[in-house]
């Protein structure tokens, strides 16, 4: 049976006076993941899928979801 964890995020990169990003644009996502990883070390990852909305005119929202066992 296949189970999944999604994470999201909404991104609002702090830009500089200009206009280059400060700082990483995850937003922390990658330690947030790596965290949940370290704390379920009997799962097995069998797929992970990304995605992502908005842009232009509203903040981006990335989503990642982790398929795992």
């Amino acid at each position: 049976m296949k189970n999944v964890k999604t994470f999201g995020k909404v991104l609002v990169p702090k830009l500089s006076f200009w206009g280059k990003a400060v700082e990483s644009f995850d937003c922390g996502m990658d330690a947030e993941i790596n965290s949940w990883l370290a704390s379920n070390p009997d799962i097995t990852v069998t797929e992970t899928k990304q995605s992502m909305t908005g842009g232009s005119w509203q903040p981006a929202k990335l989503v990642i979801s982790i398929w795992y066992q």
